[in-house]
C-alpha cells in the first residue's frame, strides 16, 4: 500500500529528523568536547541536542501511529513486503523502548544495555527503512506489469 504524497512527507520528514538529530547528538557527544579549566567538557549544544531527538520521537511516533490503521494492516493483509515490514516494525518497537529506558531506568545494568541497543540500531533503521522502501516500490511495479501485460490468443 503506497502511502499518499502528504503521508510520506510527514513519515520521511518526522523520521529524518530524529535521525539526524541523534547522529548530530552522537558527533557531539564522541567528537566535539570543548576543553576547560578541569579538562574536556560537553559541547555546549549536547544537552540541547540530546532533548532534540526526544522531542523528534514524540513526533515521529504520532506520525508513525497514523500508518497503522491502512498501510501496515493493508500490507499485513495482502501478505506485500511483510518481513522488511516487520524487521522495520520490530527496530522502532526496540528503539522506543530503548529509548525510554534511557529517561527512566534506574538500573545501570539496563541503562546500558539500552544505550547500546538504542545507538546501534538507531544508526542501522535508515538502512532498513530505504530496503523495506525499495522493495515495496519493487514489488508494486512488478505487480503493475502482471496486470498490464496483454492477455494470450488461444
Amino acid at each position: 500500500m503506497r502511502l499518499s504524497l502528504l503521508q510520506r512527507i510527514f513519515v520521511y520528514g518526522s523520521f529524518l529528523g530524529l535521525a539526524f538529530s541523534g547522529y548530530f547528538w552522537l558527533v557531539l557527544h564522541y567528537f566535539a568536547a570543548v576543553p576547560s579549566p578541569f579538562g574536556s567538557a560537553p559541547h555546549p549544544l549536547e544537552s540541547w541536542m540530546l532533548a532534540a531527538p526526544g522531542a523528534a520521537a514524540f513526533l515521529f511516533l504520532i506520525i508513525f501511529g497514523s500508518l497503522f490503521p491502512i498501510h501496515i494492516a493493508s500490507g499485513l493483509k495482502t501478505r506485500r513486503n511483510v518481513r522488511s515490514g516487520i524487521t522495520l516494525l520490530v527496530f522502532l518497537l526496540i528503539l522506543t523502548v530503548s529509548g525510554y529506558l534511557l529517561y527512566y531506568a534506574g538500573i545501570e545494568l539496563i541503562r546500558d544495555a539500552a544505550w547500546w541497543s538504542h545507538i546501534v540500531l538507531g544508526v542501522m533503521i535508515p538502512i532498513v527503512l530505504v530496503v523495506h522502501v525499495v522493495l515495496g516500490r519493487r514489488q508494486r511495479q512488478r505487480l503493475a506489469r502482471l496486470e498490464i501485460t496483454p492477455q494470450t490468443s488461444r
